[in-house]
């Protein structure tokens, strides 16, 4: 089938991305004041869809799933999934906090940076 949804992210160009050496996360990873969020898509028996999860010291943790139907492709999913995060997280004002997004598509993640 031809692909249906079509996913899009819109963000202020007031963030910097960087893919920190495997030290440099574990250092980073153990700052209380660090939101951790996971992203991934799945597809299984032509059905796919997408979760977030995120985890903020200050706050319960969030966690959200959607079906995106039949018709969607991994990497729509992926793309979904860390789209929804960074709407989230812009959504609750995390402006000036350090934030790691872990995400294990690798293709989506190129496609954010470039």
């Amino acid at each position: 089938g031809q692909d249906q949804q079509t996913t899009s992210l819109n963000v202020d160009i007031g963030f910097t991305t960087e893919i920190p050496r495997l030290s440099e996360y574990e250092e980073i990873e153990n700052d209380t004041n660090t939101i951790q969020c996971y992203t991934d898509g799945s597809k299984m028996n032509e059905q796919v869809g997408a979760g977030v999860y995120i985890v903020d010291n200050d706050t319960p943790p969030r966690e959200e799933s959607f079906h995106l139907g039949n018709n969607s492709t991994v990497f729509q999913a992926e793309t979904f999934a860390l789209g929804t995060a960074a709407k989230i997280l812009r959504e609750s004002g995390t402006k000036t906090r350090k934030i790691i997004i872990n995400c294990d598509s690798q293709a989506t993640i190129m496609s954010r940076i470039q």
